[in-house]
């Protein structure tokens, strides 16, 4: 896994070094005014702290430094564009779950307003990763027309907001490639800093990665393999 963090950092450098070869950086006028644009988002839900999985918090306090620099340079890309992070594997099982919540804390730790969305449809684990037990989630605010405030958990001491979702997400439901979907990352991207989406394996057909990256969605990929 901390293999994936080095992957992550040279992602960010190389957003930035494109961003600077098209005029964009610094562009500390444009980082202020999108700063200034950004919607409230006010959670019903509200936590001190969320219980972030063991392997989580051993691999932040083992390489702090390194994930230092990191974190710099994701603040960095986050300045200059970078509103939608899709964490995608392979296959499952690969630590990507791990690596999204890593990268949600250790962005929150930094001074950005996070939210990590459970975009995994077919098997979501964020909830039962960060210990949360929640009756509602996005499908039921998107399927009852109701505001992402009243499912999202905001964690006051981590800066992180989670969008959960509890279950598996029938295709008779909502559509991978459902415009609802693209709608609520967006209305995210508007509210928060960074937004995080543990988007499931990209081998199965059913993955966001491929329906939201399509149509521009996604600002980023990374691709954790174990």
């Amino acid at each position: 896994l901390p293999d994936a963090f080095f992957a992550v950092d040279g992602l960010f450098e190389t957003l930035l070094s494109v961003l600077e070869e098209f005029g964009a950086y610094p562009a500390v006028v444009e980082r202020e005014l999108r700063r200034s644009k950004l919607r409230v988002f006010n959670p019903v839900w509200e936590v001190d702290s969320f219980q972030w999985p063991n392997i989580c918090l051993e691999l932040l306090e083992k390489s702090a430094e390194s994930l230092d620099v990191v974190a710099r340079n994701l603040n960095d890309a986050v300045q200059e564009g970078l509103k939608v992070l899709a964490i995608t594997s392979p296959q499952g099982g690969e630590g990507r779950t791990t690596v999204a919540c890593c990268l949600a804390k250790l962005a929150g730790s930094h001074g950005l307003n996070v939210a990590i969305v459970d975009g995994d449809i077919e098997n979501p684990t964020l909830s039962y990763q960060t210990n949360l037990d929640v009756e509602n989630d996005w499908k039921t605010a998107i399927l009852n027309q109701l505001p992402l405030e009243d499912i999202a958990v905001h964690s006051i001491d981590d800066q992180v907001t989670l969008v959960p979702l509890i279950g598996p997400i029938d295709q008779s439901e909502i559509a991978a490639g459902d415009n609802r979907i693209e709608f609520m990352l967006h209305e995210l991207s508007e509210s928060f800093d960074l937004v995080i989406v543990d988007m499931g394996h990209m081998s199965s057909p059913r993955s966001l990665v491929n329906s939201l990256g399509a149509r521009g969605v996604i600002s980023a990929v990374v691709a954790v393999v174990d």
